[in-house]
């Protein structure tokens, strides 16, 4: 039985039914979190939205005052159910039927309960955003688990059934090497979050340098760590995230323990989203020389919060240098440290320059308005 405090299911809206593994307020799953907290935020009105997810965040932990198996208010437009690990796949599949969406979307590839089950079950086509995990680099990480999966994906016609969504063209084209030239696949970005601008100077000769995202190969800090043992001025580097791997955290601390007392690098823990715009504001500039990205909030939200860039040419946001946002780098330790020695070394009038034009160019790439219409089709 569903109760609303309004009903949306009389209000003329298209319905779709989100079935993701971890939704706000758990904050340790990465960017799909963020991706749907903005989609449910910024169409408020537009689509009624019922969230199908997990009562724990990625690392297992229950969510701390949420009301479990019932459907519950979240904004005007959008209704969480939020289920216990008991008998999951039963709760979804008989919420799917209750709920009878115009359309299912599915967050992630890999997830049996939130991503597999549904493609399985559900009475409708549905559309599968996958969030970055057919990427060549992601489908390295647990080869032998992913190739199972996707042949038995084709063997089912899955991919003739459902459709896909992506977040760009280079995305586009890697579901349509893995799944097939026919996969139908729609493309529409993510919503990003805007940071207030910081205008914290920089000191000279010196840099503060942060990281916030989940700690694991995918994210390369330890090629940043690397990069430390190379550079010629004081840096400090900040890291903020949930540890994904604990054996590939203890590789970065035989890294950290080898460097200098000028490159301290500190370890925070995890953030909650809510503590991001004060955190960035902080730091000089924001480093993540990611394998692969399909979005990277992290990224936006440190360009809006006015802090030039390093990252790899792997991820959406390009042709930094050119805008003088940051610089794309190869994932190599001493090009990384080329990059720290030159932000370390500007003066204070050229990297509040470099600042005010990260912002600039993260609104340039901010069309909210365009958006909003490429996700009206996408649910059309």
């Amino acid at each position: 039985m569903i109760t609303w405090s309004s009903n949306p299911m009389q209000s003329g809206n298209k319905r779709v039914f989100i079935s993701i593994p971890w939704f706000s307020p758990a904050f340790r799953g990465g960017g799909p979190i963020q991706s749907i907290l903005n989609l449910v935020t910024q169409m408020q009105g537009l689509c009624d939205f019922f969230v199908f997810t997990s009562d724990s965040d990625h690392d297992g932990s229950l969510l701390a005052g949420v009301q479990t198996n019932s459907w519950i208010n979240f904004n005007k437009s959008t209704q969480v159910f939020y289920a216990s690990k008991n008998n999951r796949t039963g709760k979804l599949r008989r919420e799917l039927i209750a709920t009878r969406p115009h359309h299912v979307f599915i967050i992630g590839v890999f997830d049996w309960t939130f991503n597999i089950y549904p493609m399985l079950y559900s009475s409708i086509p549905a559309i599968i955003s996958v969030r970055g995990m057919l990427h060549t680099g992601a489908r390295r990480y647990k080869p032998v688990k992913k190739k199972i999966f996707l042949a038995l994906f084709k063997i089912l016609k899955l991919h003739k059934r459902h459709s896909f969504h992506a977040t760009d063209d280079i995305e586009a084209a890697e579901v349509k090497k893995v799944m097939g030239e026919t996969a139908r696949v729609f493309v529409a970005e993510n919503f990003s979050r805007e940071i207030p601008f910081s205008a914290k100077p920089k000191e000279a000769g010196k840099l503060s340098m942060i990281t916030i995202a989940l700690v694991g190969p995918m994210k390369n800090h330890r090629e940043v760590i690397r990069a430390l043992k190379k550079v010629h001025s004081p840096v400090t580097y900040h890291i903020y995230g949930p540890i994904k791997e604990q054996e590939y955290w203890r590789e970065c601390n035989k890294e950290i323990n080898a460097l200098t007392q000028e490159t301290p690098v500190i370890y925070h823990g995890e953030i909650p989203p809510a503590l991001v715009p004060d955190t960035l504001a902080g730091a000089d500039i924001f480093i993540m020389p990611s394998r692969t990205e399909n979005f990277g909030h992290a990224i936006i939200e440190a360009l809006f919060a006015g802090l030039p860039v390093i990252t790899s040419r792997n991820v959406p946001w390009l042709n930094l240098e050119s805008k003088k946002a940051g610089v794309n780098v190869d994932v190599d330790s001493d090009k990384i440290a080329a990059a720290i020695d030159r932000f370390a070394g500007m003066d204070a009038t050229e990297f509040q320059n470099w600042k005010r034009a990260s912002r600039q160019f993260a609104e340039s790439q901010t069309n909210t308005t365009g958006l909003i219409k490429k996700y009206l089709l996408l649910f059309k």
